[in-house]
């Protein structure tokens, strides 16, 4: 900047500012010779900011210069492989092969470079090179002017290369620079499904973004593959608009042909995609009997799709085993899908369904393997692998593996409102500010459920708000305006599915939670008898893990009042089922209170207890002494 600064006062006398100066600069990459043209071309100009932006749009003054004393001069046959060559933004030995039909291109590429003729590598392998911009637009405009059917054809050639090669955008660029537009819209309907499959939704946008408006429009499938990028990113507004377009490309039901009843079915589909991320039930059921109808002419991925929505479904009525049933159904059909995402998912819900039945063996054995198919199938931090990694995170800080679980977690978190379904959401930012705030880390805690609160009013999902505020109250961060009157008086009856109970026994966690911060022994007492209805209320539902948990708040509640001996004969069987599965964070966040009760029955009563369980005490013990060392615990 300073150079190109220096250089532009001395040869104009103008006054241009840094803005100016850096426009060029980019314009020219710093090219000495583009910017001593510039300043040439600038001196007579009264107005140096608009001629500046002329040059830049237009730099003729730079073409002739570089025509008459670099291209003028080379010999044919390089001038030649210059031009062929500089269709492509970037060029590579092979990719040169296959433009010019010559051999040993790495050997030229490389004596271009050296000859100074405005080619950089790109990598320290040498591999890849570009021209510099200026001189690659110089080139295109001659191949242009002189041969254009030359030039789209290569252009065709260089998208050949690059699709071959999976090297998609610039294909689809390829294509359009040679006037192709249905071949690139073709090229990205063929392979956005795959795209899919690969968990690479943002991929398939970016694709279709390059893409003419109006034609991509006009092709159904290709508007089916964006509405399913979309709603499983959440964007549901841009999910529903290419919906729209695709039921105006349909004939009327009663004509329809079979490809378009599929194409039906799979849109009904997509809606129950995005009614489930939107964390409710209705209308699935109608959504997944559609496309069983027509299951055999489905692909392959979307019959795992139907298993992870209606595995979602089960999951969400706490039927576990028929959540398994679905994904069995599926496994025949994964073997044939060509990426695992669908996969993924169904592996992240049967984890899902074994962590709630408190079988956390197999839990953690479904979304590590979750993890290694998002993993082996693209980079490390793929989507499907982040979103596995939030659950996998959760269990981890469960069993104690706090740092683990903050690295996999805090990985999810940068997913934001396309973090899946609201399992892995709750896990990203609460079981993710309950992680820093057990290493003492509050003002990060505080940031991560004020995030969540605001994604949870963003996508209107009150389980997530419930479970934001339950995680406040229990571990005092950011619990200002929260008091037991902000709460209602007794859980609702009336509950229509398992989304609805379980938002509402968070808000009544809460409730309880707000009940015994206030500090009264009426409070206390209120606190002890909903939190044993609570408990009452989980029981018949079969969820193991549930209960579990709803025992240890009440252990807390009747500890805080001073029942300490029935806190302690509810704790110990308690104890004894967290020892089983290796669960000591759901023990030490149970509360001040069952911490202390922990740590009284590890040491001064420690004689009165199942000696089967003291190695867990120990545990527990070590875990709460670091907590104390960060300022938590009792």
């Amino acid at each position: 900047m300073d150079e190109s600064r220096e250089l532009l006062l001395a040869g104009t006398g103008l006054p241009i500012d840094d803005a100016d100066v850096a426009e060029l600069e980019e314009t020219t990459d710093g090219w000495v010779a583009a910017v001593q043209l510039a300043s040439l071309a600038l001196r007579d100009d009264d107005d140096p900011q608009a001629a500046i932006r002329r040059f830049a749009a237009n730099h003729r003054e730079l073409g002739d210069y570089l025509s008459e004393t670099v291209l003028d001069r080379l010999d044919a046959e390089l001038l030649d492989f210059l031009l062929a060559t500089s269709v492509s933004e970037g060029i590579c030995a092979s990719l040169a092969e296959a433009l010019t039909g010559r051999r040993r291109c790495q050997r030229i590429l490389e004596d271009i470079e050296e000859r100074d003729l405005f080619l950089t590598r790109l990598d320290a392998e040498g591999q890849w090179f570009r021209f510099h911009h200026l001189f690659a637009d110089i080139l295109r405009q001659r191949l242009e002017r002189e041969d254009p059917a030359r030039a789209d054809a290569l252009h065709r050639s260089a998208a050949t290369w690059f699709a071959d090669r999976g090297m998609l955008s610039a294909a689809v660029d390829q294509h359009l620079a040679a006037g192709d537009e249905e071949q690139a819209i073709t090229l990205v309907e063929d392979e956005a499904f795959d795209l899919l499959e690969q968990s690479r939704m943002s991929t398939v946008l970016g694709l279709a973004t390059k893409l003419p408006t109006t034609a991509r429009r006009r092709r159904p499938d290709l508007q089916v593959a964006i509405a399913w990028a979309h709603a499983l990113l959440h964007h549901r507004a841009e999910a529903n608009a290419a919906l729209a377009f695709i039921e105006a490309t349909l004939p009327p039901a009663p004509d329809a042909d079979d490809d378009a009843e599929d194409i039906r079915a799979e849109t009904a589909l997509i809606r129950a995609a995005m009614t489930v991320l939107d964390d409710h039930l209705d209308g699935v059921d109608e959504a997944l009997e559609a496309c069983l109808v027509r299951a055999e002419r489905l692909r392959p991925w979307l019959l795992g799709g139907i298993a992870a929505i209606a595995s979602f479904r089960e999951v969400q009525r706490f039927q576990y085993d028929e959540a398994r049933q679905w994904l069995s159904w599926a496994r025949p059909h994964h073997r044939r899908t060509r990426g695992p995402f669908s996969v993924i998912y169904g592996y992240i819900l049967a984890g899902v369904a074994a962590r709630e039945e408190l079988d956390f063996d197999t839990a953690e054995a479904s979304f590590r393997h979750a993890m290694s198919l998002a993993r082996d199938s693209d980079e490390d931090r793929s989507y499907g692998s982040r979103l596995s990694g939030a659950l996998l995170g959760e269990l981890l800080y469960e069993r104690g593996e706090v740092s683990d679980a903050v690295e996999l977690l805090d990985d999810t978190y940068h997913l934001g409102a396309e973090g899946g379904i609201v399992e892995i959401i709750i896990a990203t930012y609460v079981v993710g500010a309950r992680a820093k705030h057990a290493l003492g880390l509050d003002d990060q805690a505080r940031h991560r459920l004020d995030e969540g609160e605001r994604l949870a009013q963003s996508l209107h999902l009150p389980r997530l708000a419930a479970h934001i505020t339950a995680e406040r109250l229990r571990s005092g961060v950011g619990v200002e305006g929260l008091s037991a009157e902000s709460f209602p008086p007794a859980m609702p009856d009336d509950l229509p599915d398992g989304i609805a109970r379980v938002t509402a026994e968070k808000i009544e966690e809460a409730a309880i939670r707000a009940l015994l911060a206030s500090g009264t022994a009426d409070s206390r007492g209120e606190a002890c008898r909903r939190a044993r209805m609570l408990c009452e209320g989980i029981g018949p539902t079969g969820r193991a893990r549930a209960a579990l948990n709803g025992r240890l708040l009440l252990a807390e509640c009747l500890a805080a009042s001073g029942s300490a001996e029935q806190a302690g004969n509810l704790l110990v069987p308690a104890l004894r089922e967290c020892a089983r599965v290796g669960l000591v964070r759901p023990v030490l966040d149970a509360g001040p209170a069952v911490r202390e009760l922990v740590y009284r029955f590890g040491t001064t009563m420690r004689g009165d207890v199942d000696p089967t369980i003291l190695p867990f005490l120990d545990r527990l013990r070590v875990t709460a002494d670091g907590d104390r060392q960060t300022g938590r615990g009792a």
